[in-house]
């Protein structure tokens, strides 16, 4: 079943997919070694896999691929830590909002939206005004909207003002919504 993650026919992989998702821990050691496959397809299909998973046993071998070459297989790894444990791995998933790629940066940023922690405060903020990528400064404004910490205001207000990508000032419209305070009005 693992291999069949890697079949050119993307019907074959999602059945694959499933079928490794109906076995859980009986693949856990297929789906570790598939992390290290030489194809980047294989290895961001698998960390996508156990994101869905949402077993922790996988966190070790995930946060070995978050630095992999292939920013797919990076973002895919951001997004599993994120939805397995974002608030037990904050220091990898802050370190993944300075990568290179946007990508990468907008799985990270989703990811810490859920974690209530003064320094994801911080980096969100960061990535909201100041990071190039707009899919990047929407994640992060929907992460604060997540956080619901009265904090955020001020940047998120500004970001609606200034910010030039319509997407961003609809989620932080959203954002605004979620925090609920009279100085949004």
């Amino acid at each position: 079943l693992v291999a069949a993650l890697s079949d050119t026919n993307v019907s074959v992989r999602k059945a694959a997919t499933k079928s490794l998702n109906k076995l859980g821990k009986a693949a856990a050691k297929a789906l570790v070694a598939a992390l290290k496959s030489k194809d980047a397809g294989t290895r961001a299909r698998t960390a996508e896999l156990l994101a869905v998973s949402g077993d922790a046993w996988a966190i070790p071998a995930l946060l070995g691929i978050l630095k992999d070459p292939n920013p797919k297989v990076r973002a895919a790894a951001v997004n599993a830590v994120g939805a397995i444990d974002a608030a037990g791995n904050l220091s990898p998933l802050l370190a993944a909002l300075k990568d290179r790629e946007a990508k990468v940066r907008e799985e990270a940023a989703r990811a810490l939206g859920g974690v209530k922690d003064h320094k994801a405060l911080k980096w969100l903020l960061l990535a909201l005004t100041k990071d190039s990528g707009a899919k990047v400064r929407k994640a992060a404004a929907w992460s604060l909207g997540e956080m619901k910490d009265r904090r955020a205001l001020p940047s998120l207000i500004t970001a609606l003002k200034k910010d030039k990508d319509a997407d961003v000032r609809l989620a932080t419209v959203e954002a605004l919504g979620k925090i609920r305070h009279k100085g949004t009005i």
